[in-house]
């Protein structure tokens, strides 16, 4: 649900011209590529990643459950998602990837696998946390907490969050600003279904609630992990 947005501001430091934006796109430098080795450890960790801590919440929030047959699965997936859920499924299967990744690639700066790590975490997380305030304060007054108002607040949420998002990350990763910033690019696209889905979750507006679009979260987080861990 981003939008990339022309809003490029140059500067030059000592002859070298940065790009400042982080609404707009960008592409990876494929000159050296990622070794398939590398693909298919970043994708196992991250997706170990996600499978752990989903088992660990479905039985804490169901104590009853059994891990003894494949019929379970269903009921291991329909997890109850709230931002601390989100956080610690979307946590561990970053880490996990950028672990996978930076053990299995000695071509590729690790360094570059923990920004990407860092920039993934904070995309899946921060724009859902935005919105979850303003469902909060949404809910929380009776003339606002209607499902128009709540679609409102998650389009605003992810407008609001997804650059805040990029942002930080650069912050963190970079605070001295010395290297090009990270920006959202084509593929962010996509993977910034999570935050629409984790948005849509927290409002939990009916429709969603009868497709039980949480089930993909798992998935989506798991992929943000494979990014951050085959990153060049």
């Amino acid at each position: 649900m981003s939008v990339g947005l022309n809003l490029n501001i140059d500067k030059t430091f000592s002859g070298t011209k940065r790009n400042h934006s982080n609404l707009t796109f960008s592409q990876n430098n494929t000159s050296n590529p990622v070794p398939p080795k590398t693909k298919f450890v970043a994708a196992a960790s991250s997706i170990a990643g996600t499978i752990l801590p989903i088992l660990l919440i479905a039985k804490h929030q169901k104590k009853e459950l059994k891990f003894n047959s494949w019929k379970n699965i269903n009921n291991i997936l329909n997890i109850k998602y709230g931002i601390k859920e989100m956080t610690i499924v979307s946590g561990s299967a970053v880490v996990a990837g950028v672990l996978g990744g930076c053990l299995s690639d000695k071509e590729h700066k690790r360094r570059h696998k923990i920004k990407e790590g860092v920039f993934q975490f904070l995309n899946a997380t921060l724009p859902t946390i935005v919105v979850g305030g303003i469902m909060k304060h949404l809910e929380g007054t009776k003339k606002l907490n209607t499902v128009p108002h709540k679609i409102a607040g998650v389009v605003a949420g992810l407008v609001i969050g997804m650059p805040l998002a990029a942002m930080v990350a650069n912050k963190i990763t970079d605070p001295k600003d010395l290297e090009e910033d990270r920006k959202i690019n084509a593929k962010d696209l996509v993977v910034n279904i999570d935050d629409a889905l984790g948005a849509l979750v927290l409002a939990k507006i009916p429709i969603v609630d009868k497709l039980h679009a949480e089930k993909l979260l798992p998935a989506i987080y798991a992929w943000c992990g494979y990014r951050a861990g085959k990153h060049e």
